[in-house]
């Protein structure tokens, strides 16, 4: 397992990820975690500021497990962002087109 940890300031989007959390019962251990549509936002952030693919790829492989996403949700906080662009590129190549 791996985690990641992003420094809120005075952006109200990690405010939104603790509203939006997910529980998950592992090992008889409960863990509260971001939801993914938080997650694809603030790695798509991070690949526009600093351009590491690595982020793409975390994105691409949340993407295949065919996760349930909150689409309206994302893709409003993205627009806000202005991260359409990337969210549509990867989009695409995450399926096939």
């Amino acid at each position: 397992m791996k985690a990641d940890f992003y420094p809120t300031g005075d952006d109200p989007l990690p405010a939104r990820g603790l509203e939006r959390r997910r529980r998950l019962d592992v090992g008889g251990t409960a863990l509260a975690l971001a939801p993914p549509e938080y997650l694809i936002v603030r790695k798509l952030e991070f690949h526009r500021d600093g351009g590491s693919d690595k982020h793409l790829r975390d994105i691409a492989s949340m993407l295949a497990s065919q996760c349930p996403l909150d689409l309206a949700w994302l893709e409003a906080e993205l627009e806000a962002r202005g991260l359409m662009s990337e969210w549509g590129r990867l989009r695409a190549e995450s399926s096939g087109g």
